[in-house]
């Protein structure tokens, strides 16, 4: 077409709309001869390939619109636990923060939280080690330090437990077999992606919540199924299990 710049090869292109639909891109949606011409995500996108490396698509766009919460709500709205925990050897506010608020980039989260015991314990390891440069965030053994967890509903069902037994299976994890979704299962499930050619144990719990012959290989039926469960349960269409899709199939 005249207005395209420059030829890009369809796979390019097929990726590309492909992530936009896993992350939520917003793009700006002009059509020629109509009134339209305004911000959308991208919010399902499908392909597939015909004769000629022809690709067919289908692709669904929702309304984008940009809101501001106020800091009063945010506080309302967001509750927390605390959980105490004794420091250990080796440890450091950004690994804490990896484990229990799921980003090492929020250690400043529990280095707030305790700011004044933290600081006095710096403050007396800087006069006994005047030439040792001390960052602020350290912390040491033995310190009891409060962390902030966000609370979330329990989740504590038969499907948990069979979950946790096929990643015990497969190797993604060595958790404690019972019915609680715990921040440990959380974490080991981020490392799961089933797609095309994957084996296994959970490869067959997806395909029992999907509704397909529990053989433990992801073929094309099994993609298929997927993908109905996720646009289903409107979830991105993507055909792979992720992390979020697993979370849906256990309650979470």
């Amino acid at each position: 077409m005249k207005f395209v710049r420059e030829w890009t090869d369809p796979e390019t292109l097929d990726a590309l709309m492909k992530y936009w639909a896993k992350y939520g891109k917003v793009v700006n949606i002009c059509i020629t001869g109509t009134k339209i011409n305004v911000d959308m995500l991208v919010s399902e996108y499908d392909s597939t390939i015909k004769s000629l490396n022809d690709y067919y698509y289908t692709v669904r766009f929702v309304d984008y619109e940009k809101i501001s919460v106020s800091s009063a709500s945010t506080k309302r709205s967001t509750k927390t636990t605390k959980k105490k925990v004794t420091v250990k050897k080796g440890q450091t506010l950004r690994k804490l923060a990896k484990k229990y608020l799921g980003s090492s980039k929020k250690y400043k989260v529990i280095y707030n939280a305790n700011k004044k015991m933290i600081d006095a314990r710096n403050k007396k390891e800087r006069k006994k080690h005047p030439k040792k440069k001390i960052s602020k965030y350290t912390i040491y053994k033995g310190q009891v330090l409060v962390i902030p967890v966000p609370s979330s509903k329990l989740v504590s069902n038969s499907k948990v437990e069979e979950l946790k037994k096929a990643m015990n299976k497969d190797g993604y994890s060595k958790l404690k077999v019972d019915k609680k979704l715990t921040s440990s299962m959380k974490s080991a499930m981020k490392k799961i992606t089933i797609r095309t050619g994957r084996k296994g144990q959970v490869v067959k719990f997806v395909q029992k919540m999907v509704g397909v012959k529990q053989d433990g290989a992801c073929g094309s039926k099994t993609v298929t199924a997927i993908k109905t469960y996720q646009r289903k349960h409107k979830l991105t269409v993507t055909g792979v299990a992720d992390y979020k899709t697993l979370l849906k199939m256990i309650g979470g």
